[in-house]
């Protein structure tokens, strides 16, 4: 028991890729949380930074560490460690999050918590995602639903949907929804699985649950005024995002966001200070690339 309830099992998946010292000080955050989890599954996308060796040192029974032999993405990476969970644990909760996520030594307790005060009759649970100075990260802000204070009486904040970033959600919602889309390889995978869920659940922020998400910076992503080297993830936004909301939002939705990209594809034009052609192409590409984009739910078959 614990505070009253029976304990529920949880894996926490954590995705990495090239930044070992960032992924030494989220397992130790996750290693030791006031309520202990009962897996940890690592997905390494093919580290070249010594991830794998330094994994392969780790004694610690809960650990199940997963190394696909090459990068595929974050998307790929999440829906891989959700399979492995399902399929080699009987754990009742997964726990999603970055590399580069430390969460409190409470945040999992104060999941669980809240798991318990819904009765489990929910889609997804999210901590608040803070930056290192402790205000909001900006990469992570989720989106409130338009009524969202229905449940601030018990601090739970009423989403839409949230990023990966200590995300806790049901194994029984995995084998009835099936997995994320691998496809997405970045960004948007996340928008689009939370969705997903509440369709068996309403989601939410749990209000005394926090976790630091360590990015460089925090800003937003934004292709106007974002480096050159990070234009290429741009492509599977528009397209992920362009196919997200066409089959969450319909017609409407989708040309809502196609909308948006040509009002970018504007501000891109008029404000981007460097390599602005190189801006443009990646946004037409990703954005005709969503037109064609129709990637297919794959389910975990459990009667192997």
């Amino acid at each position: 028991m614990f505070g009253g309830f029976i304990l529920k099992s949880v894996s926490c998946i954590i995705v990495t890729y090239n930044r070992l010292d960032f992924l030494k000080r989220c397992l130790d955050h996750v290693l030791n949380q006031s309520y202990a989890i009962s897996h940890l599954i690592v997905v390494n996308n093919n580290s070249t930074d010594g991830t794998e060796a330094y994994l392969n040192t780790l004694t610690d029974d809960r650990l199940i560490i997963t190394n696909p032999h090459a990068n595929i993405g974050g998307a790929g990476g999440f829906s891989r460690g959700i399979k492995t969970s399902v399929e080699q644990t009987s754990d009742d909760f997964l726990w999603l999050m970055d590399d580069d996520t430390m969460p409190e030594p409470d945040c999992l307790k104060e999941l669980i918590n809240s798991a318990d005060q819904l009765k489990d009759q929910f889609g997804f649970l999210v901590s608040d995602p803070l930056w290192t100075d402790g205000t909001p990260n900006q990469m992570n802000v989720p989106l409130t639903k338009r009524f969202w204070t229905n449940k601030l009486s018990d601090d739970l904040v009423e989403l839409e949907y949230a990023t990966f970033v200590s995300f806790l959600f049901s194994r029984s919602s995995v084998l009835k929804l099936g997995l994320p889309y691998k496809e997405y390889f970045i960004w948007s995978d996340d928008i689009e699985y939370s969705s997903r869920l509440r369709e068996i659940g309403d989601g939410y922020l749990v209000v005394n649950s926090k976790v630091i998400h360590e990015t460089g910076n925090n800003v937003g992503a934004d292709i106007i005024t974002d480096s050159v080297n990070r234009i290429p993830r741009y492509f599977y936004s528009y397209r992920n995002l362009y196919a997200t909301w066409r089959k969450y939002k319909g017609h409407k939705g989708a040309l809502k966001q196609f909308l948006q990209a040509m009002l970018d594809l504007t501000r891109v034009l008029r404000h981007s200070r460097d390599h602005k052609w190189l801006r443009v192409k990646t946004l037409l590409r990703g954005q005709f690339a969503g037109f064609f984009f129709h990637p297919k739910v794959d389910f975990i078959d459990t009667n192997k």
